[in-house]
């Protein structure tokens, strides 16, 4: 029998995982503890630009973030849980909540970005009282399944590829089946947000958007692979219009809602049924594309966020000039028709295309001359699928200065519209999309969840 002070009294804090299945970490925190406390932490860092300082966020991903963080609360209520939502620096967050609950342990998947992996050490350097526990929970192997240190990591994605993709994926795990007794705190709900905050954004299509979150995120999974569309998959994934010509997967991915293991499960299933092709290994591709990056962001450290000599400087916007350049850029204003409707698709509804997303990125580096650090930090403030590895190592890739062996992606804008536009329907979808801003501010969130 263990005595009151010998009780495993935990931390569980969640970031990019946000769900139940198949979570290794969730499971170990649930298995191990005695009392548990679940915690998200709405840090301001979300809302800042690293090259740009405070900045805001596009409405259309904080609505899909507080949408998955809602569904995670109303799971958890049906084990006796309860998601405790805060704002604030994650390790300030912690460390009031240490002095009042006085935690022996904390359990946290592991991080991807380099501020975040740093954060995580310092949590520790804090609070040598506690046992700290973490997990990879978001790829599809593990480190000591990888045929390499990560140090070794190949500098280039197809010797990575060939060297794992013949790697078995680890099966999915259940849910947790035995929950700890809840740590009595009081859950902020982002629910009392204004209503202009997550109200309903344009959709990607007329077929609908996306909600947040894990039943809505296995609901998708389960449309998709529920249709023919895996097996045409490659023919039609650079197509810039069609809710079917791609996945739709990488918004789910992002936060968590659902795993990469979970998405070859069902793909594997699918080709059991159906039959392999081309297109079906095309998916994997893709997925083993966000594994290469994963690994090499953490790798990489800072460095994924640095430019190449001799363009390097703590501004990448130095002249009022460049900064003309990049406004019209980020407003759809370039004249341009197919990077404006590009842009104009991403500011209003938080997405865009993987073809897309290549050729904006591509005339802001080669036509604008523009660093490509400021493309990237602008898409991390508007996609709803962000990935600090995915996002700003494409963006190296098409400016050559990471993971490309031939030196960067230059796309000539006319040939991508007469291949992928010809008549012109995706640039009239977006051509007269508005562009009021629309956005979240991290002073206005606080005083709306506060007052």
């Amino acid at each position: 029998m263990l005595k009151r002070d010998d009780k495993h009294r935990s931390l569980m804090v969640f970031t990019q995982d946000l769900r139940l299945d198949d979570h290794a970490l969730l499971n170990q925190a649930c298995a191990e503890s005695d009392e548990l406390m679940l915690l998200y932490c709405l840090d301001p860092r979300l809302f800042a630009s690293p090259w740009q300082g405070p900045a805001a966020m596009g409405t259309a991903r904080f609505q899909f973030l507080a949408q998955s963080l809602a569904d995670l609360n109303q799971q958890l209520k049906s084990y006796g849980q309860h998601l405790v939502v805060q704002l604030g620096n994650a390790n300030a967050v912690i460390d009031d909540l240490q002095q009042q609950h006085h935690f022996t342990h904390i359990y946290q998947s592991q991080q991807i970005g380099f501020d975040e992996r740093q954060q995580w050490q310092n949590r520790q350097t804090a609070h040598p009282e506690v046992t700290f526990c973490s997990q990879h929970t978001g790829q599809l192997y593990a480190p000591s399944q990888l045929p390499f240190e990560i140090e070794n990591l190949p500098k280039h994605f197809t010797p990575f590829r060939k060297q794992v993709e013949e790697i078995p994926v680890p099966a999915p795990v259940a849910k947790p089946v035995r929950w700890p007794a809840q740590i009595a705190t009081a859950e902020h709900s982002l629910g009392g947000c204004p209503d202009r905050w997550l109200g309903v954004h344009p959709a990607v299509n007329d077929r609908g958007g996306y909600i947040g979150g894990e039943v809505a995120g296995q609901h998708h999974l389960a449309n998709y692979f529920g249709s023919t569309a895996p097996s045409s998959y490659k023919t039609v994934r650079n197509e810039l219009l069609g809710w079917d010509n791609s996945t739709k997967f990488s918004p789910w991915l992002a936060l968590g809602c659902f795993s990469p293991k979970q998405v070859v499960k069902s793909l594997k299933q699918y080709e059991a049924q159906h039959g392999a092709n081309e297109s079906t290994y095309w998916i994997l591709f893709e997925l083993l594309w966000r594994e290469f990056f994963h690994w090499y962001a953490i790798k990489q450290g800072a460095t994924l966020f640095q430019s190449a000599p001799p363009i390097e400087s703590a501004n990448p916007l130095q002249s009022q000039q460049a900064k003309q350049r990049y406004l019209a850029w980020c407003l759809g204003d370039t004249g341009e028709p197919l990077i404006d409707a590009c842009m104009r698709q991403l500011y209003n509804s938080g997405y865009l295309s993987n073809r897309g997303r290549q050729i904006a990125a591509s005339y802001l580096i080669h036509e604008l001359a523009l660093d490509w650090r400021a493309g990237a930090s602008h898409f991390e403030r508007w996609l709803i699928d962000y990935d600090v590895a995915s996002n700003w190592g494409n963006w190296q890739y098409i400016a050559g200065v990471g993971a490309d062996p031939r030196g960067g992606r230059h796309f000539n804008t006319e040939k991508q519209q007469h291949r992928f536009d010809p008549d012109g329907q995706f640039i009239d979808r977006w051509s007269a999309a508005t562009m009021t801003r629309s956005v979240i501010c991290w002073d206005d969130l606080v005083k709306g969840l506060t007052s």
